[in-house]
């Protein structure tokens, strides 16, 4: 009986996932809401014509209420039906439960409100029907059918006139009752099965059903185990009529604590339809099939996340995952290891059972779960663990294909080949994943459309739901033209923007069978953006915890803070979006969640690592150190590239003072195949947006990484295949490249393909005729001879393309402006190029003078300083002060900024004819003011980031000045004591003030 029992209880959890579950609700429902049986009302009315009391026969029950009608008529008969129901009588916790089953509809022979009542309190959508006329106007899917009438409309079927004619007044009603019987799963629930009212539903529903008709189920909550009538029990079920015993599940129930407003039967009944709500029914089963069917639905996915798996498992055991190893107590899945411990691959008879464990260790794996530790809660228990492996390892190309930039690769493997209509839907969803990486919306959105219509005609629900969720997201990048590089017809917008204002993801997700919303519970998470918001939650407070780290020593292995666990983590959920193909990389929520990781990494990369003094721990030869990352992954610097704009990764390794950027093997060479593809696929794929950014932000990481010769030599070499297309790139990640490279990396520095980028670069200067942008012309041939001088100061460079560039002056260029650019080149020129610039500088200046190359020819030695020019200098520098100084509001970049710049460097180079015309600019820059006069400058003004820049002499300067020496290593302790100072500074501290 116990098996029957549970084996029909997993076919109304069947028929509860696949709506198709209908409860038909009787007077034991109501009854603990001080509501009356079918029996107490026949009793009120035999009394009230004096007859008999119980027990009534069925006929009885039909009977007595008629007699009573038609001998007090239809106020009276009424009135002891209004005197017996209570209108003050509310729900109790059996109604509740009778709607989180999730029935299809609730069918009752009561006459009470009280199930109206529970689904306003819930906010639950159900319409009532009392009467035929209510049937057609039913807005929603779900009713409440009152097939024996309401006390409040007074059409209650009770006497034996109302059943004779109930065919008559409950036509529709009738027809609909009966065709629930025929397609659904029915549950009688507050009967028992000697009622009147069963043994008659039965009856006139098997008459016209005949074979068509279902066992129904009737809860049983009166009978003890021992009292259980087998025969009735047989008899009943040959009846169509399945009697569940409570008893024969009351030990599963046992351990359920109390209802408080319930007793006796209604509390029975309660705990048996909360047995039904959550039996996992696994009793008789082993664990690989138990954990083999929860977990089989994340089969559809390439990546799974560790929750998913905890979700579906339903565990209270301990479930934490720390990296790669799931600790837990849980006893199905030691059950699960036991089981497939004794599993024999040779063995034919485990073969089904050996191929249910290979698909759970591989959805195990896809979590990156890759081994199992148990404990319990004794103290001294040992470890048992338990590794999960598969047949063929886990490869993952799409990871490599994006990770490693190989977009070239991908438009040749991926995307060159006809699409078919036949291809698997989640091939299809990869190509069109691709053509949105590759920045063609268009092409991505017509493949998605293809998917989701092969997909709802197969009720494939995962693959629709993942084609909607995409083409909903790449339709409105489709309709943003300045996104893409693909043209689109007026047409064709128009067409897209009104499909996608149809895309309804929640309806979508709402219409799914409710078994099958319950086992794809994660796209509700995709739907609302709860996993991107949860783990930028997460995120935000592992960076608080990776600040407090720089306070905390660890005896622990190195690589086990904070700051690796969300790593790992974010790696994890990279995965999950990207090998599953979900569209999302361009929303700013995802955006922001990487900028947060990325700075708690370059936060943990820029802590200072203070080791232990001995004598501060008991053991001294241990070492405890700071628990920080020593180098920045590969995975943080792809992160970087690919979702952060440039301009934003440059405040960050500004605000964290980082010059260079340490690599672990083999990250560095990945780094390096990484930025070759990503310039092959630049040159070779027509979409430049996709990639100017990412050339920016590579350039710029690169610029911090300390490079081989030869591995400069290839960046460098790179660069000057992008110089055709430079115009959209920005050229000040190209000179921070080579700046930081001199500065740091000057070892490593290679003067001739430096050269050779000059030379391109002055050739496609030449190509042009006229120069569009002198500014950054000027400082690109700049920072190209900033880099060959210093990688070798006796360098002269003999190509005759500087000749050609200088004689490259057109009647129609600025003279003064064009010879900015030429300047730069007089240190590295030959003799007689050098000669010819100079003449060049000298006929600008009398021409056309420009404070700007005049300030940087006397800098530079290409000129001296002569009184008449240096006149013009100042006269030119009072002039833009005092009309920059008149306006309200300051202009960007700051004119006065700039002229006080070449000022300063004028006086701090001694290009100067007489020091004391320069006086009346004092006031307008500290720094000016204080190489003007250093005496009588105010130390408490000075900014000590300038020792780094000043030369040795000066340097000297300052600590001869008494007064200006003690105010400054007051400033500059203060500083080292607070953590706020370069490394560069202590060294000047303890050489020059200590």
């Amino acid at each position: 009986m116990e098996r029957f029992t549970l084996e029909s209880i997993a076919k109304l959890q069947d028929a509860i996932d696949k709506n198709k579950l209908v409860i038909f609700t009787g007077a034991g429902v109501s009854a603990n809401s001080g509501l009356p049986s079918w029996g107490e009302i026949i009793n009120a009315y035999a009394k009230g014509i004096g007859n008999s009391p119980p027990p009534y026969t069925t006929d009885d029950y039909l009977k007595i209420p008629q007699y009573y009608f038609n001998e007090r008529g239809s106020k009276e008969y009424y009135d002891v039906l209004t005197n017996l129901f209570n209108e003050k009588a509310k729900p109790n916790p059996i109604h509740e439960i009778l709607f989180e089953l999730n029935p299809a509809h609730i069918i009752t022979t009561n006459f009470d409100d009280l199930l109206e009542q529970t689904v306003l309190e819930k906010g639950i959508f159900f319409d009532t029907v009392k009467m035929d006329k209510d049937l057609p106007y039913t807005p929603n899917n779900k009713m409440i059918i009152k097939m024996h009438g309401d006390l409040l409309v007074k059409n209650v079927v009770l006497k034996e006139d109302d059943y004779l004619s109930y065919s008559n007044n409950f036509k529709l009603i009738e027809n609909f009752v009966k065709s629930l019987f025929a397609t659904y799963t029915v549950l009688f629930v507050g009967y028992s099965v000697s009622d009147p009212d069963v043994r008659l539903i039965f009856q006139w529903v098997k008459d016209i059903l005949k074979d068509d008709f279902q066992h129904a189920y009737l809860l049983n909550v009166g009978e003890k185990s021992k009292d259980i009538n087998h025969v009735e029990f047989q008899y009943y079920k040959n009846r169509g009529i399945n009697i569940l015993y409570f008893s024969t599940i009351e030990k599963f129930v046992s351990g359920m604590s109390d209802h408080k407003k319930l007793h006796g039967r209604g509390l029975s009944l309660y705990k048996f339809l909360k047995y039904i709500k959550t039996a996992k029914n696994d009793i008789g089963k082993s664990a690989i099939d138990i954990i083999y069917n929860k977990l089989s639905i994340l089969n559809a996915l390439n990546k799974v996340l560790p929750n998913d798996i905890k979700y579906l498992l339903e565990e209270s055991a301990i479930f934490h995952v720390d990296y790669s190893t799931l600790e837990t107590d849980s006893a199905i899945l030691k059950s699960y290891v036991t089981e497939a411990k004794k599993l024999k691959p040779n063995n034919i008879a485990h073969k089904e059972q050996l191929e249910k464990k290979q698909e759970v260790d591989k959805i195990f794996l896809k979590a990156d779960i890759t081994q199992l530790i148990f404990w319990s809660s004794t103290a001294h228990s040992k470890k048992v663990s338990y590794k999960f492996i598969t047949e063929q390892p886990l490869k993952y190309e799409d990871s490599d294909l994006l990770s490693f930039f190989q977009y070239k690769k991908i438009k040749k493997d991926l995307l060159s080949s006809v699409i078919e209509y036949d291809y698997p839907n989640m091939t299809l969803i990869r190509k069109a994943f691709y053509f949105y990486k590759l920045g063609d919306f268009l092409s991505s959105y017509k493949i998605l459309k293809i998917v989701s219509i092969k997909a709802f005609k197969s009720n494939d629900y995962l693959t629709f739901f993942l084609s909607e969720f995409n083409r909903r997201h790449v339709g409105k990048l489709a309709n943003t033209l300045w996104l893409s590089d693909i043209k689109m017809s007026k047409e064709e917008l128009e067409i897209i923007s009104e499909e996608v204002a149809t895309i309804d993801l929640d309806q979508i997700y709402m219409k799914m069978p409710q078994n099958q919303r319950q086992k794809y519970f994660f796209l509700k998470d995709l739907l609302n953006f709860k996993l991107i918001y949860q783990n930028f939650y997460e995120s935000v407070k592992s960076q608080n915890e990776v600040k407090e780290e720089e306070n905390i020593q660890r005896v622990a292995p190195r690589e086990t803070g904070p700051i690796f666990k969300l790593n790992f983590r974010v790696a994890q959920l990279w995965e999950y979006i990207n090998l599953n193909y979900l569209m999302i990389d361009h929303y700013s929520e995802l955006k922001s969640f990487y900028k947060s990781y990325i700075e708690s990494v370059l936060i943990s990369y820029t802590t200072i690592d203070r080791n232990k003094d001995e004598s501060e721990v008991f053991f001294p030869f241990i070492n405890v150190k700071v628990n920080k990352m020593e180098a920045i992954p590969f995975f943080a610097l792809y992160i970087m590239v690919t979702n952060i704009e440039a301009k934003y990764l440059e405040k960050l390794l500004d605000k964290y003072n980082i010059n260079q950027i340490v690599l672990k093997s083999p990250d560095d060479q990945e780094l390096l195949l990484s930025y070759q593809n990503l310039i092959d696929s630049f040159l070779e794929i027509d979409k430049f947006r996709i990639f100017i950014d990412k050339i920016n932000c590579l350039t710029l990481i690169l610029s911090r990484v300390p490079l081989k010769s030869e591995e400069f030599v290839a960046v460098i070499n790179g660069l000057r295949l992008l110089l055709p297309k430079s115009h959209l790139l920005n050229g000040k990640y190209v000179r921070q490249f080579i700046y930081h490279q001199v500065k740091h990396n000057k070892e490593h520095v290679e003067t001739d393909s430096l050269t050779n980028y000059l030379e391109d670069y002055l050739a496609k200067l030449i190509s042009l005729k006229v120069i569009d942008d002198y500014y950054e012309s000027t400082r690109m041939i700049e920072i190209l001879v900033y880099g060959i001088n210093s990688a070798n100061s006796d360098f002269k460079m003999t190509s005759p393309i500087l000749l050609t560039f200088i004689n490259t002056i057109k009647k129609d260029l600025n003279i003064s402006s064009y010879m900015e650019c030429v300047v730069p080149i007089y240190t590295i020129a030959p003799h007689e190029v050098a000669i010819r610039i100079t003449e060049l500088t000298q006929f600008a200046l009398e021409n056309n003078f420009s404070l700007d190359l005049y300030a940087e020819a006397c800098v530079r030695k290409v000129i001296g300083p002569s009184a008449e020019l240096e006149g013009k200098c100042i006269a030119m520098a009072e002039s833009i002060v005092r009309e920059n100084e008149s306006k309200q509001g300051k202009s960007f970049p700051d004119p006065v900024y700039n002229v006080m710049a070449h000022l300063t460097n004028i006086i701090y180079s001694n290009s100067y004819i007489d020091k004391n015309k320069y006086r009346k600019f004092i006031g307008k820059e500290a720094i000016f003011d204080f190489f003007i006069d250093p005496d009588k400058f105010n130390y408490d003004n000075f900014d000590f980031n300038w020792l780094i820049k000043l030369s040795e002499e000066w340097k000297q300067k300052i600590m001869k000045n008494k007064k200006a020496k003690s105010i400054l290593k007051a400033k500059l302790k203060d500083a080292i004591l607070s953590n706020n100072t370069d490394i560069k500074l202590k060294e000047i501290y303890f050489k020059y003030f200590c």
